[in-house]
């Protein structure tokens, strides 16, 4: 709405301009015209985690494997790796992005990061989320996002907790 109006003063200035000349005290043509200058204030897009994401207890093998947890939660464990079953279910990350209400953003994804534990190290990859592309937040100016990846675990991976960060990026479209 605002780029039609934007197109359409502009148009009307030009329209205006063309038949504004006027001549000043030498007699001689000048043109004047006037514009239209504009600015909105939104207010500032925001993300926070609401909960992280957690793989679970996992069993390595002789076989490299890989545990991928989807957007849903859902995790399935492939090759060498199997998920080791607790009271408490594992799964994706989950964000809150808050702003501007019914207005268009885009979420960026990282392609790639380490979890660590000591001097050991697997790779986390494949980011997936539940949102598509250019996502809007509802009329309260909010969205829940939530956040897979896949995790390579290598063969007879050393025990131990591993951990490690990774950033999502959210910005108005």
């Amino acid at each position: 709405m605002w780029r039609f109006i934007f197109v359409f003063l502009f148009v009307f200035s030009i329209i205006i301009c063309s038949f504004a000349q006027t001549k000043n005290s030498d007699s001689k043509p000048i043109s004047q015209c006037m514009a239209f200058a504009s600015a909105q204030i939104t207010n500032p897009i925001q993300i926070d985690n609401d909960n992280n994401m957690s793989f679970g207890n996992i069993s390595p093998g002789s076989e490299s494997g890989k545990i991928q947890v989807y957007p849903n939660g859902n995790r399935i464990a492939t090759g060498g790796a199997s998920i080791v079953k607790t009271e408490c279910e594992n799964g994706a990350a989950s964000f809150k992005i808050t702003g501007a209400p019914n207005t268009a953003y885009c979420i960026s994804l990282p392609g790639m990061t380490k979890l660590s534990s000591n001097n050991n190290e697997m790779m986390v990859s494949e980011f997936t989320s539940n949102q598509s592309a250019g996502s809007t937040l509802n009329s309260n100016g909010e969205s829940i996002i939530q956040i897979g990846a896949s995790l390579d675990i290598n063969p007879n991976q050393a025990p131990g907790y591993y951990s490690g960060n990774f950033d999502i990026i959210v910005a108005y479209n």
